[in-house]
């Protein structure tokens, strides 16, 4: 039909069906893209991205993600990439350039600062510095989490402990 021929009401109804099957087309394709987004996780994007990552990943692959499972970051993780999809994609969606802007402005406010240099720039905190560290090391603080962590990686159990030479008595009940 020619769009001279056809009346006001016509081309009002036709324009709503294809504006119908526009958005059904792309509300169908958005589930997709996010369908597929959700799916490959961290670790498959690094097999695609790495040469030789099936191999490797066929290796190591099922032990680290079961690590990563237990891992106490892989809820916090999981929290911000919500955080993410929910707020922070929109939003650089509708403004990119704001979004590249502020990325920019914030890199060369971490290069100006040079935060990792303030750690023993006070003079108290050089002379004390080393000295806690080595209390720190010496303490068995550090020596009890490392074994605490690699037994929970290698699922063994944790070697019996004896008792801080601090420590109160435990009595049974």
């Amino acid at each position: 039909m020619n769009n001279a021929t056809l009346s006001a009401v016509e081309k009002l109804t036709i324009s709503r069906e294809c504006l119908r099957a526009a958005l059904a087309t792309s509300s169908t394709s958005d589930a997709n893209r996010r369908s597929d987004a959700a799916s490959p996780g961290l670790f498959d994007a690094l097999k695609t991205i790495l040469p030789g990552g099936t191999m490797l990943w066929d290796a190591v692959g099922p032990s680290l993600r079961h690590w990563w499972e237990q891992h106490p970051l892989h809820t916090s993780s999981e929290l911000v990439g919500d955080v993410i999809q929910a707020w922070v994609r929109p939003m650089v969606q509708r403004h990119p350039v704001a979004a590249v802007a502020t990325a920019l402005a914030l890199g060369a406010t971490l290069v100006w600062a040079r935060p990792w240099r303030w750690t023993f720039k006070h003079p108290v905190l050089s002379a004390l510095g080393p000295s806690l560290l080595t209390r720190g090391l010496a303490s068995g603080l550090v020596q009890t989490w490392l074994a605490t962590a690699l037994s929970k990686m290698t699922h063994a159990p944790a070697p019996p402990q004896a008792p801080h030479p601090d420590a109160p008595p435990v009595r049974p009940n």
